[in-house]
């Protein structure tokens, strides 16, 4: 084994020794092989490319290329800066939002450049989800207020501040793109940010609007279309001319150029300005995130007008820095009694002159805070819009009445009445003028109402009546002979001449207008009755009685039921002797005292109203007439007794139209102290619901002066904006003739 083992060992050395080098072939010359592209290279020159041409195609090539190298190398900061800045680039060249690209540059770390990209980015979408480029979104939102809230106007603001970048922010962008210096973009933006001039665009689209945005708007349109031609960022440049277009007011031209680029801030923008909230609503969203978006739903939220609406929008307000927003809240508080309503109110009277500092007066009105009327007395009314002028003057003079100054109260509405001189106006004033006795306030406002609308009866006989109560005779008289000389409808007139005739003694002429309104209103009992009386004292017997009797059967009641007792009294006294009636006089004169009795009896007769002369002479000096005398005097104090033990509330009301509303107040009662006022509405008094009159009277039936009542009411304070208030009155004692 040994040997055969070494023989082996021997054979191996032979032929393991070279041959000559004469005999050794000369190697083959090779070529080395080409070095193999990395993914990231190859992205990284395709960028480059991208870069330097500007083509959608090797952008997208690039991100292809960046997804292969970090799918490699998932923490490569140079690979995810690189995606993002040609992810980048082919959003704002199609005009959208990619928010992988906030995501690459934060894997991209401190990088200088992904710096200046982070705010690039940042600009751009913030541009596109807030309302545009610094100054346009406190433009547009302008514009947007205007059309959706016209009375908008007349608050001024700082719109251009209504949203920018702060000094700080602007720091920091400017120190983010200042990491860039080789990066023309990022040069272009850091001047146009410090207000240097902005290089020529190139290719830049941001450059290009940032050139615009220095221009006047029709310029600035001009510019942005031929940097369409030259800038393959057609998305935000379309973008940026919508914004412009929405900045001038023409948001549906606006929002029609963004079809192809959408820009859903802009789009509720139209939507609000068209006044259709709720697609507006829908395209924000619950919870805009940028102020611009914020302050859209704000505006929308108050066109839907719900409680729910609103309660959402009063959130939203105290973060827009525009005072009309505050108005408006307030505004709306004050319709809910909202205890901040006038600080609101008051935070925003600044801001739009006479407009805001009115409201501000009224606010403290309507709410019962002190101070309404000597903010209201201050403001000057040439200032404000004519309905506004109007109800300041109202105020003024509800507010004056409200504190016991009748004359100065009067004279406030005797002015809006010259400045609005209406039917409805004059149907206003005319019930708290009657309520209060205020008979020269009434005559001039029927003179004012009587040269405006000369063929209506109402001022016409509203005029002779406050004559009648003036005492003014000849006065009363003379104005319903030249109204129906005009051809004016005597049914409302003949009854103060006929009046006025009576008190001046001229029973014969009393008697023809009496007749008159019995042929014009045969179902009224008033005309009867003074027609009967009137015959009475000329003697005519014939048919007095039965014009008395007519009068009563039409279940007329107070004075009127006197004056037809009084007619039957005398007929009893004086009339002709009736078939089967025995010729007794001192029958006839108990059946005349029975009928001077009930007269009594109405409590409408007072002791100066009885007088023994004339058809009731043959009673002078007897026991029975000085009895029925003193019952007279008797009823009248039981009349006040009653007015002092039962509780008042003082309103006059008319519930023809299916609600309760206040016509007017009476002078010193609890609800004129409470502020309510004509063309109020009661809703419930007590927590109880008041549908008509009778509710009211027997909510209150028992009810003693001091006792103090909860009155809800509803007032319009605007169109579509009404107060619904809860106010608690003090009862008073009812007013009687004396008062």
């Amino acid at each position: 084994m040994k040997r055969l083992a070494l023989i082996l060992a021997i054979l191996l050395a032979g032929c393991s020794k070279e041959p000559p080098s004469a005999a050794r072939a000369a190697p083959a010359p090779t070529t080395p092989p080409a070095p193999v592209e990395t993914a990231r290279a190859a992205a990284d020159r395709l960028l480059a490319e991208a870069e330097k041409e500007r083509t959608p195609a090797l952008y997208e090539q690039a991100v292809e290329k960046y997804d292969q190298a970090i799918a490699a190398n998932e923490k490569d900061p140079a690979a995810h800066e690189g995606r993002a800045l040609a992810r980048w680039r082919l959003a704002i060249a199609r005009g959208v939002s990619d928010p992988e690209v906030a995501k690459d540059l934060d894997r991209a770390g401190e990088r200088p450049k992904a710096k200046a990209l982070k705010t690039l980015a940042l600009l751009v979408e913030t541009a596109r989800v807030n309302g545009g480029w610094e100054p346009l979104p406190g433009r547009i939102l302008k514009a947007v207020i205007a059309k959706a809230f016209p009375e908008s106007a007349a608050f001024t603001a700082d719109w251009d501040a209504f949203w920018r970048w702060s000094p700080d922010e602007v720091r920091s962008f400017r120190e983010a793109l200042s990491g860039a210096p080789d990066w023309p973009l990022a040069a272009g933006v850091r001047a146009a940010l410090e207000g240097h001039e902005v290089p020529p665009p190139g290719k830049e689209g941001i450059l290009w609007i940032y050139t615009a945005l220095r221009q006047p708007p029709a310029e600035a349109l001009k510019t942005l279309e031929a940097a369409e031609k030259e800038s393959p960022d057609q998305g935000i440049l379309i973008q940026a001319q919508a914004l412009i277009i929405a900045a001038e007011g023409r948001l549906d031209e606006a929002s029609g150029r963004t079809v192809a680029v959408p820009m859903p801030a802009l789009k509720a923008a139209a939507s609000v300005a068209a006044k259709r909230p709720a697609p507006a609503l829908e395209s924000l969203g619950p919870e805009p995130k940028s102020p611009f978006g914020r302050a859209l739903r704000a505006v929308a939220l108050l066109q839907t007008d719900t409680e729910a609406s609103i309660a959402e929008m009063d959130k939203l307000v105290d973060d827009i820095p525009l005072p009309w927003f505050r108005f408006e809240r307030g505004m709306r508080r004050m319709a809910t009694g909202h205890r901040e309503a006038t600080k609101d109110l008051h935070d925003a009277r600044a801001s739009a002159g006479a407009y805001s500092e009115a409201w501000f007066g009224l606010g403290l009105w309507h709410l019962q805070e002190l101070g309404a009327s000597e903010v209201l007395a201050k403001i000057d009314l040439e200032k404000v819009d004519a309905d506004l002028a109007f109800m300041i003057r109202e105020v003024l003079g509800y507010s004056s009445l409200a504190s016991g100054e009748e004359d100065k109260g009067a004279k406030w509405l005797l002015e809006a009445a010259a400045k609005r001189p209406t039917r409805d106006t004059f149907l206003k004033y005319a019930p708290p003028f009657r309520a209060n006795r205020q008979w020269k306030a009434l005559q001039s406002l029927a003179e004012i109402a009587a040269r405006e609308i000369p063929a209506d009866p109402e001022p016409w006989a509203a005029r002779a009546e406050a004559c009648f109560w003036l005492k003014e005779y000849d006065a009363a008289v003379e104005t319903v002979t030249l109204a129906t000389g005009q051809g004016v409808d005597g049914r409302k007139l003949f009854r103060w001449r006929a009046l006025a005739l009576e008190e001046q003694g001229k029973s014969s002429e009393a008697h023809d207008d009496w007749d008159r309104m019995v042929g014009l209103e045969p179902m009224e009992g008033e005309g009867w009755a003074h027609r009967a009386w009137m015959k009475a004292k000329l003697g005519r017997w014939e048919g007095a009685k039965d014009d008395a009797e007519k009068a009563l059967s039409r279940g007329i009641g107070g004075w009127s039921s006197a004056v037809a007792r009084f007619a039957l009294a005398a007929v009893a006294l004086h009339g002709p002797k009736e078939e089967a009636e025995e010729a007794d006089p001192a029958a006839r004169k108990e059946r005349a005292l029975e009928h001077l009795r009930q007269a009594v009896n109405s409590k409408a007769v007072e002791p100066s109203d009885l007088k023994a002369e004339g058809p009731f002479a043959p009673l002078a000096g007897t026991e029975e007439w000085k009895q029925i005398v003193a019952s007279a005097a008797e009823k009248q104090a039981e009349q006040k007794k009653e007015a002092k033990e039962n509780g008042f509330l003082g309103v006059m009301l008319d519930d023809a139209a299916g609600k309760v509303e206040v016509k007017g107040t009476y002078r010193k009662s609890g609800a004129r102290k409470a502020g309510l006022a004509p063309g109020d509405t009661i809703l419930e008094v007590d927590g109880r619901r008041v549908s008509h009159n009778s509710d009211l009277h027997s909510i209150l039936a028992g009810r003693k002066p001091g006792e103090t009542v909860t009155v809800k009411i509803e007032r319009e304070l605007r169109p579509k904006l009404k107060l619904v208030q809860v106010r608690t009155v003090t009862l008073t004692e009812r007013p009687t003739t004396d008062d």
